[in-house]
C-alpha cells in the first residue's frame, strides 16, 4: 500500500542548506519514501508517495546531498494506506528541529 504526501518547507533557511535536497520519510529507521524538490508557480513541493504498514509513525528528515548530513524534521504522522497528506493549495507543512543528526 502507498500514501501520497505533496509537502513544502517552513523556515529552513536556518540550515544553510546546499541546492541539492531530498526529503526523506521513515518509519522507524527504514526509508518508506523520498523526494526531490520541484517547483511549482515558483514554490518549492516535495511529492512523496510513502509505503508503510498500517498505522506505523511516519517521520522526515531532510538529506544535504553535499554535505551529507540528514536533519530531523519536526512533523510526524500514523500511516493510512491509498491516504493524500497536503496539496498544491494546502501542503503538508516539514519544519526544521533545531538538532543536526548525522
Amino acid at each position: 500500500h502507498n500514501m501520497s504526501v505533496i509537502a513544502t518547507p517552513a523556515v529552513w533557511s536556518t540550515l544553510a542548506l546546499s541546492q541539492e535536497v531530498l526529503v526523506v520519510a521513515f518509519a522507524g529507521d527504514q526509508v518508506r519514501g523520498v523526494a526531490e524538490k520541484t517547483n511549482v508557480n515558483n514554490q518549492e513541493y516535495y511529492f512523496l508517495s510513502v509505503s508503510a504498514n498500517a498505522a506505523e509513525e511516519i517521520s522526515f528528515k531532510v538529506l544535504d546531498l553535499e554535505s551529507g548530513v540528514y536533519h530531523t524534521l519536526v512533523e510526524t504522522f500514523s500511516y493510512k494506506a491509498d491516504d493524500v497528506k497536503g496539496t498544491l493549495n494546502a501542503p503538508f507543512t516539514l519544519s526544521v528541529e533545531a538538532e543536526v543528526n548525522e
